[in-house]
């Protein structure tokens, strides 16, 4: 049966421990367990002696600009967004117009299909062109039969 010592830590407590943020009866009870699990040993120096290399490639009184660098991401989004809205609303009103004007220049443009259509048809003629060759043909047409006995009357 194991100890409650030995148990693993939840892996909140585990990174707690491993940026070197973890006290009281906690502390002890993962320091403990990790006497026994050699790899988080080493996984711990590592992760330490790499924040002290950031803290001491940092001044200490200059704060990096984090905040400032989201806040102006935050704000760009909003900007594009409502750039987008407006976007949108300009291409809602363009629609809005060009539907006033199709509806205006429909009568016209039907008006003018309707000339073009009357135009083209009188220019088709029934009457054959006199210097046109006649083609006579002389052979009776033949009208297939499924029945051999059936005789055409042509």
């Amino acid at each position: 049966m194991k100890r409650h010592d030995d148990q693993e830590p939840n892996p909140a407590e585990l990174t707690l421990w491993m940026d070197g943020e973890l006290t009281g009866d906690n502390l002890a009870r993962v320091e403990s367990w990790a006497k026994n699990n050699p790899e988080y040993l080493a996984e711990r120096e590592a992760i330490q002696a790499m924040q002290s290399d950031i803290r001491s490639s940092f001044p200490a009184s200059v704060e990096p600009p984090y905040a400032d660098f989201f806040n102006q991401r935050i704000l760009r989004a909003i900007e594009d967004e409502r750039g987008d809205v407006s976007e949108q609303k300009l291409a809602i009103g363009f629609a809005a117009i060009a539907g006033k004007f199709s509806k205006w220049l429909a009568l016209p443009a039907a008006a003018v299909a309707m000339l073009i259509c009357f135009y083209m048809g009188t220019q088709v003629s029934l009457v054959p062109d006199p210097m046109a060759p006649v083609v006579k043909v002389s052979a009776k047409p033949a009208i297939y039969m499924p029945d051999g006995n059936v005789r055409s009357i042509y």
